[in-house]
């Protein structure tokens, strides 16, 4: 399904506050998406919230890593146990 708009509701719930353990994460957080930034691997990637669209803006900007409807439907594989604690976020 799709949702129009949610307006100016803010729809993220409870936001995350980066500790001294986790300086390398910024997110930012919008209407219906989030801008999640990785410092230490400088790349950024953007969530949107499922059932609306991203928006055209970013997309179109070039600038994230990957962009994600969550919650996320798909599988995701990995092949190496340490890949487990970033996928946990």
């Amino acid at each position: 399904p799709t949702i129009a708009s949610y307006g100016n509701l803010d729809i993220s719930g409870e936001k995350f506050v980066p500790h001294n353990t986790t300086d390398f994460l910024e997110i930012t957080y919008h209407n219906n998406y989030k801008i999640i930034y990785n410092h230490f691997q400088n790349v950024s990637y953007l969530l949107y919230q499922c059932g609306t669209e991203p928006p055209q803006e970013e997309v179109d900007s070039g600038r994230h890593h990957l962009i994600l409807e969550v919650p996320h439907q798909g599988g995701v594989a990995v092949t190496s146990t340490v890949q487990i604690p970033p996928l946990e976020l």
